[in-house]
């Protein structure tokens, strides 16, 4: 969240409490937008007594689609709630995100009911066909109606202290990429970076910024952003890796 708050407060260095507001509540938005997905699946799921979930999770097409929805939901939330330059700078910022995330100006009102329904096609083969063979989307955005937003709970995972739970405490997404330093994890001290976050690519050796045996290297354009990433973030990483118990 401290990425996106400095990115709304620019020009400004630090972000204020406002700012900090406004950034939770898009996070949150997005991630509603999750729940409602999984509601949705479950619902199918009621209906036909079959497993759905698993497979659309597993879904590549089907993931970009909904972070690309999730966006479009949270800057369509937050345009009702912030200025026109909190969202200009949000709509920037979504626009550097990896594929799927990026994607999020194609789903926008009026677009978002078919983007909906097109997100039920990857849920049930039935949507699926019927998308494919009627000239207009099947109807079946009533899967996402949600109940009350206040039924929805929000929980804060606090880092547990079990011996052999490898705890990932994950550094935020930029520049195409995420660092994750796992809080239980063996020598030599390294970071895990995934490229697109969510992706593993590789675990490299810290400070040394080599890949660990057996591990790739990252392409030229994957070194050059995750130079760009430690530039902001390198210090914190480095606090984080010298707290590790390394085994």
């Amino acid at each position: 969240m401290w990425s996106l708050d400095q990115r709304l407060a620019l020009p400004k260095k630090l972000p204020d409490v406002d700012i900090l507001r406004h950034a939770y509540y898009l996070l949150v938005e997005h991630e509603r937008f999750h729940f409602c997905a999984e509601y949705a699946a479950s619902r199918v799921e009621i209906v036909t007594a079959q497993s759905c979930y698993n497979d659309y999770f597993k879904d590549n097409d089907a993931s970009l689609h909904e972070e690309a929805l999730a966006n479009a939901h949270a800057l369509s939330v937050f345009r009702r709630q912030a200025s026109a330059k909190l969202v200009k700078a949000a709509s920037a910022w979504m626009a550097t995100q990896p594929q799927g995330y990026s994607d999020f100006k194609n789903w926008l009102p009026p677009h978002f009911t078919d983007g909906k329904r097109r997100a039920t096609s990857f849920m049930t083969l039935t949507a699926a066909l019927a998308n494919r063979l009627l000239s207009r989307r099947h109807p079946a955005e009533f899967l996402f109606l949600q109940t009350t937003v206040r039924q929805i709970p929000i929980r804060i995972i606090l880092e547990s202290s079990i011996p052999w739970l490898k705890v990932a405490r994950p550094f935020p997404k930029d520049f195409g990429l995420q660092v994750h330093v796992h809080s239980n994890d063996h020598r030599p001290p390294h970071i895990h970076i995934e490229c697109p976050p969510g992706t593993p690519r590789s675990r490299y050796r810290w400070p040394e910024l080599s890949p660990l045996s057996g591990d790739r290297s990252l392409r030229t354009g994957e070194k050059k952003r995750l130079g760009k990433y430690l530039e902001i973030y390198g210090g914190a990483i480095a606090q984080r890796v010298a707290t590790i118990p390394w085994k």
